[in-house]
């Protein structure tokens, strides 16, 4: 616990200036998954990691999409170039999409990529939804995608739709050991805490343990019923957990 502490101090006493907000308000999960002391920094590295795991999510269905050889095919000696663009472009417009909106989701396995004839209707739908345009324009769009490609839960996304926040936690799984993730967790907590008490302030998360008790009394009546051990089928159980840090 006091190597976390003093890697806490460490990071309440930057001097980084970069980024909106000193405590990280709206980029949290960033600093939990990159653990810099600078905002930007923590968001241009979850940016480019996310890229990299869309490009690795992506790279089978480009690399097998029949649209795309059939593209590629017809670019005739430049076949190796349509291959390429798709690969390197379709996880950046993945990540994108991702980023601009909350609600924004992107299957983890595609089944239809946006660089395709069949898939040019998601990715028309998705820009829609996360840049800048008027509600009459995007209502445009809309009937304009139904008149020209039909309905769109015609068409098959793929598998294991995820979030922006969700492609970040498994980011985290695959790259963030648990002595990290509770350290970044505790520098956040006496970081905000610091600084929501800036004036004669002195936090210690070290010497702020606390736990929650919760109790609960139920009575169970049991399918088969013992009555020297359940008093005619039912009796009571009282159960404690203790929580805390």
């Amino acid at each position: 616990m006091t190597g976390s502490i003093k890697a806490a101090e460490s990071f309440l006493t930057f001097d980084e200036e970069s980024g909106s907000d000193k405590i990280f308000k709206g980029a949290a999960t960033e600093y939990i998954l990159i653990g810099s002391n600078s905002e930007v920094q923590n968001q241009s590295a979850a940016f480019f990691s996310l890229y990299l795991f869309r490009l690795l999510c992506d790279l089978q269905p480009a690399l097998t999409n029949k649209e795309v050889t059939a593209m590629s095919t017809a670019a005739g000696p430049l076949a190796w170039v349509v291959k390429l663009a798709v690969i390197l472009a379709e996880p950046m417009l993945d990540t994108y999409i991702l980023i601009n909106s909350d609600k924004s989701s992107v299957c983890i396995i595609k089944k239809t990529l946006y660089l395709t004839p069949s898939g040019i209707p998601l990715l028309m739908e998705d820009l829609k939804n996360v840049t800048a345009m008027t509600d009459e324009l995007k209502d445009k769009i809309k009937k304009s995608i139904e008149s020209n490609y039909g309905s769109l839960g015609k068409i098959e996304k793929g598998y294991v739709e995820a979030t922006y926040v969700e492609h970040l936690l498994l980011l985290m799984i695959l790259s963030v050991n648990q002595n990290e993730y509770m350290q970044r967790m505790q520098n956040l907590i006496q970081l905000e805490a610091s600084a929501k008490n800036e004036a004669e302030f002195d936090f210690d998360l070290d010497k702020a343990y606390t736990y929650i008790k919760s109790e609960v009394d139920y009575t169970l009546n049991p399918m088969l019923k013992l009555d020297n051990l359940t008093k005619n089928g039912l009796f009571s159980v009282t159960s404690q957990q203790y929580t805390g840090y």
